[in-house]
C-alpha cells in the first residue's frame, strides 16, 4: 500500500525506542544523526528479541554524518519474508537542503522464527567503550530522530467481467468537442498500463454513433490542442461493433465518446456495450465494485465471485488464487462415469 507519516521521535539514550502503530510485515524509517553521532537503531521484532543479542554491529544503524555542519540521513525500508529478515535503502549528507555523498544500504538477518512482524525501532548503543563508534567523548552522542513512514493498506476494487457501467448512457458530461459542433457523452475509462482490453457492444437503428479515443494526460476534451487520437470508429449506423483490443498505456487517458443527433432516441438503442480484460466473450451486466483494503501485514482475502470476476488494485500486488472446483460439474462427471458403467441413479 501507500505510506504515510505515522509518528517522529528522537532516540536519546540507550533503550529508548519508538513503536509502530500496527505491527507489519514491511515499514520505512528516515533516520537523521549528525557528524558525531553514534547512536545506532535496529528494529523491535515480535517472536524474536534481537535486543538481547551479543553483537549489532551487523545490523545497527548509524546515521553519522561527515562533518559538523551536516547531518546523516538514512532511509531505510525494512522487510520479514519468512524468516529471513531484509532491509535496503540509502545513506547520505543532508546539508543546505540537498542530499550529497549517496551510498546503498542493503542486509539480511535470519529470525528464529517465520511468524515475526515489526512491532518498532530500539536504540542499542550508549555512550561508553562498547560503542563500536565511540571515539571522541567531546562531541559524541545518541540523539537520532526517526520518522515511521507505515503502510496505508493496498486496496483492491473487484468487478465482474464487464468493466463499462450500465450508466454510461445517462451520464450527465456532456461536452462540446473540438471534432463536431453536436453534442456527446464523454465516459474516461481507467484502465491500468501494460494491460490488454477489448470493447465491444452492438446497436439496433440509426442514429447513433461509438468513438474509442485517447488523450495524452494533463489534456482535456475540449481543448483543440489536446492531441486527442481517435483509436476506433467503433458504430455507425445499423452497424454492429468491430471488437476492439488495445493494450493500456498510461502516458494516455482513454475514453469513449457517444455522439448522436438525437441523444434521447439514439443512445439508447446502443445495447451490450462491454470492457473487459483480454478478448471479447459474451455480454455480461456490469456489476459495481466490491472494495477490499490490506490488513496490517498487507494481506487481503478475497471470496470468488461467480462466474467471473475481474481484480484490479491501486497498486502492484501479488496475487495467489486457489482453485476450487465447481461442484455441481463435478456430480455431473461422476453421474456420467456411474452410467457408462451400467448403474443407475
Amino acid at each position: 500500500g501507500g505510506e504515510v507519516l505515522t509518528k517522529t521521535e528522537v532516540l536519546a539514550t540507550k533503550g529508548d525506542s519508538v513503536l509502530l502503530n500496527n505491527p507489519s510485515k514491511s515499514v520505512r524509517i528516515v533516520m537523521i544523526g549528525g557528524a558525531y553521532c553514534v547512536g545506532g537503531v535496529i528494529p523491535l521484532v515480535d517472536g524474536d528479541d534481537l535486543t538481547q543479542l551479543d553483537d549489532f554491529t551487523d545490523i545497527a544503524i548509524v546515521p553519522q554524518g561527515s562533518y559538523a555542519e551536516a547531518q546523516g540521513i538514512r532511509d531505510i525500508t525494512y522487510r520479514i519474508e519468512g524468516n529471513t529478515f531484509k532491509w535496503e535503502g540509502f545513506g547520505g549528507i543532508w546539508y543546505q537542503n540537498e542530499l550529497s555523498g549517496r551510498f546503498d544500504i542493503s542486509g539480511e538477518y535470519t529470525l528464529n522464527s517465520s511468524e515475526c512482524n515489526i512491532i518498532g525501532f530500539y536504540q542499542v548503543y550508549a555512550l561508553d567503550e562498547s560503542n563500536p563508534n565511540y571515539q571522541t567523548p567531546q562531541h559524541d552522542h545518541l540523539d537520532i530522530e526517526v520518522s515511521v513512514y507505515e503502510g496505508e493498506g493496498a486496496t483492491v476494487n473487484v468487478y465482474g467481467k464487464n468493466l463499462l457501467p450500465d450508466d454510461i448512457y445517462n451520464i450527465n458530461n456532456w461536452v462540446k468537442v473540438p471534432y463536431n459542433t453536436s453534442t456527446a457523452a464523454i465516459y474516461d475509462l481507467e484502465l491500468k498500463n501494460n494491460v490488454k482490453y477489448t470493447i465491444s457492444g452492438n446497436i439496433s437503428k440509426n442514429g447513433a454513433y461509438v468513438y474509442f479515443f485517447k488523450r495524452l494526460k494533463g489534456t482535456n476534451h475540449e481543448s483543440e490542442n489536446s492531441e486527442a487520437k481517435m483509436l476506433e470508429y467503433l458504430v455507425s449506423g445499423t452497424s454492429n461493433f468491430t471488437n476492439y483490443t488495445f493494450t493500456a498505456d498510461d502516458k494516455y487517458v482513454y475514453y469513449v465518446w457517444l455522439w448522436s443527433l438525437n441523444l434521447s432516441n439514439s443512445l439508447s438503442t446502443l445495447t451490450n456495450l462491454q470492457l473487459e480484460v483480454d478478448t471479447a466473450t459474451d455480454y455480461e451486466p456490469y456489476k459495481e465494485p466490491v472494495t477490499y483494503t490490506a490488513d496490517a501485514n498487507g494481506e487481503i482475502n478475497i471470496p470468488s465471485q461467480y462466474p467471473a470476476m475481474t481484480i484490479i488494485p491501486d497498486l502492484d500486488v501479488e496475487l495467489s488464487v486457489e482453485y476450487n472446483r465447481d461442484i455441481n460439474k463435478a456430480f455431473a462427471e461422476l453421474t456420467s462415469a456411474i452410467i457408462s458403467m451400467g448403474g443407475n441413479l
